[in-house]
């Protein structure tokens, strides 16, 4: 189901794409950066504390409940105040009223149900599924239906306010709960949540100063093509690392007192996520000139490095939220706090380095260096921490390092390549997909046969086929 989700994200991407410019994209990029770091920075880990308890009561909710009012009124006065200082830097007028429209949907999102969470910590999470999945489908559609109709920018505020209404109105409806005003438990739900919500203050910074720079030093239009690209090579991995962090957090909780099985468990859960997500990745960073070529239009070649960068690493994240929680169903989230403070410290000297000398391409030199060093980062505070040596964490990434360069071997030097005529109608638009996707079936094959017999010649260790293989065996 999230697979569903991810596919309505993508294809919205692409369908706006069509129907709008790369300016309509980053004049709403300019007026969102703001809303989006502030809903990211202080989205306080309410709901994380709540899993911890061992039966969180009503006074615990309505805690949880109030404490995000009072998050989602202190976004909706500061953008709301910011709205004409955003659009003074950018100098671009048009940016008041859609950073105001955004700060509306900041509002809503402090009233959502926080009662889901009993979903979550019984890993019970398929009415949350069917809630983002829901919510989705109808903003992606209110959004391609206006842009269609109006061929507005305003499509996408639209969508995206409509898509917070749907999420708030449903939350309630797939678990019942009567909220009210309390603060009863604010130390304690504060107390856990404190080191994980000045971490999100951090990585937000640092993900952010990235469209900032671009926005003021570039224009709307490269903004535009950097956030496209973005999506379209990190938002697969993205929303699978998403559910990876919300299973393994409350799962790692209950092996606590069982060290072995919970190290067991860490190792598998990054095997089998980096065995589906680095070929993912890969492949769109191969593919990316065909894929946007085809998917955007020619208007959004400048879209095809940052894909090609940024997809190849964007697998990665999978480990950073594996680590992520296991360090916080230990209660180590001062750790990760250092971790993440660490690496976007580093990541903005690089940025700021990378778009004086180079620009565009500074910046991304820039992201995939900080990415490589994160990935050093979990490897050392697992070592440190939980005993695991780098050359253990090392080899789970081993068979999909092997498989990927045998994949990328074919799709680079064996096949010939993708041919996209300069104007793409319906008939040669087809032919050219087809082809694409006679590309990816054959890469997908390459990567899982190689895959498969390393996994012989390894001495079947713990990873992606002994999980289907168990899969199969209980069916």
């Amino acid at each position: 189901m999230k697979g569903v989700n991810t596919i309505l994200s993508v294809l919205s991407i692409f369908i706006l794409a069509k129907l709008l410019t790369p300016e309509d994209f980053g004049l709403v990029a300019m007026a969102s950066i703001l809303a989006v770091a502030l809903q990211t920075a202080l989205q306080i880990s309410v709901n994380q504390a709540l899993i911890l308890k061992e039966k969180p009561d009503r006074k615990d909710l309505d805690t949880a409940f109030t404490i995000n009012i009072i998050r989602g009124a202190i976004m909706f006065a500061v953008i709301a105040c910011s709205a004409y200082p955003l659009s003074v830097f950018y100098n671009e007028p048009l940016v008041t009223p859609i950073a105001l429209a955004f700060s509306l949907s900041l509002l809503l999102s402090g009233f959502e149900n926080p009662a889901l969470v009993k979903l979550e910590r019984a890993l019970s999470v398929k009415k949350i599924m069917y809630l983002n999945i829901s919510a989705q489908f109808v903003g992606v559609i209110i959004s391609i239906v206006l842009a269609w109709v109006t061929g507005s920018y305003w499509a996408m505020v639209i969508g995206h306010i409509v898509k917070q209404i749907v999420r708030l109105m449903l939350s309630y409806f797939f678990k019942p709960y009567t909220p009210w005003f309390c603060l009863a438990r604010w130390k304690a739900l504060l107390s856990f949540s404190v080191w994980i919500s000045l971490s999100r203050v951090v990585l937000t910074i640092s993900e952010k100063f990235e469209q900032i720079l671009i926005g003021k030093l570039l224009g709307a239009v490269s903004l535009g093509q950097f956030n496209i690209g973005n999506e379209v090579a990190r938002k697969p991995i993205q929303e699978f690392a998403i559910v990876i962090n919300r299973g393994l957090f409350p799962a790692f909780s209950q092996l606590l007192n069982d060290k072995v099985r919970l190290l067991s468990a860490y190792k598998h859960a990054v095997s089998v996520s980096t065995s589906i997500a680095l070929p993912a990745g890969a492949g769109i960073a191969i593919l990316a000139e065909p894929i946007v070529l085809i998917a955007l239009g020619r208007e959004w070649i400048g879209a095809v490095p940052i894909v090609q960068a940024l997809g190849g690493i964007a697998a990665l994240l999978n480990i950073d939220s594996a680590t992520k929680a296991i360090f916080m169903a230990a209660g180590l989230t001062k750790s990760i706090f250092n971790r993440d403070l660490l690496f976007a410290f580093v990541k903005i000297i690089l940025v700021l380095l990378g778009v004086l000398s180079y620009g565009l391409t500074g910046v991304l030199a820039a992201i995939v260096m900080g990415r490589i060093l994160m990935l050093f980062i979990n490897w050392f505070m697992m070592k440190q921490v939980f005993g695991l040596s780098i050359f253990s964490q090392f080899m789970l990434l081993f068979r999909p390092a092997i498989g990927i360069s045998c994949m990328a071997t074919l799709l680079i030097w064996g096949l010939p390549s993708i041919v996209i005529p300069e104007t793409i109608n319906f008939d040669n638009g087809i032919s050219a997909l087809l082809e694409l996707l006679q590309h990816v079936m054959i890469g997908a094959v390459t990567y899982f046969v190689t895959h498969i017999l390393l996994w012989f010649a390894m001495g079947r260790p713990l990873g992606l086929e002994d999980k289907l293989l168990s899969i199969v065996q209980k069916k």
